[in-house]
């Protein structure tokens, strides 16, 4: 696959467009933050997985930074980058309206991320020697 160019959204966060669908629905595209610090595949708010008949298959406790515990549905469903799909759990998040990829969709995609705020660059590479001088 090529490399993928994301952008910085206004709070300087690293965002990428991927589409996102239940296994065998119809997907929507969304801008995702690039979340390293969320181990997971995709997030997506509540109202957003609804839509796309994202169904809970089960769930996981979540510690967040301030201490506190939650649990969070998953339902298995799709993501695109690209033209390449995989396949992973969707947290599906309450009280919250922002998509996020984290690092297990890094590591599905099998996707380096190279970022830089000074230049405003956000790239998805396959491998760093994707960035040598041509």
């Amino acid at each position: 696959m090529a490399t993928l160019r994301g952008s910085l959204d206004s709070a300087s966060s690293p965002v990428v467009t991927v589409a996102v669908s239940a296994p065998s629905g119809l997907s929507r595209f969304f801008d995702a933050v690039i979340d390293t610090g969320f181990t997971g595949f995709v997030q997506l708010p509540e109202p957003r997985a609804r839509e796309l008949g994202l169904t809970p298959r089960t769930a996981s406790e979540t510690q967040y930074p301030d201490g506190r515990i939650d649990t969070i549905p998953l339902a298995w469903g799709k993501a695109t980058l690209g033209s390449e799909t995989q396949e992973g759990f969707v947290h599906i998040q309450r009280g919250s309206d922002e998509a996020i990829v984290g690092v297990d969709f890094l590591r599905l995609f099998r996707k380096t991320l190279v970022l830089s705020i000074a230049e405003e660059t956000v790239l998805l590479v396959d491998s760093l020697a994707d960035l040598a001088p041509q």
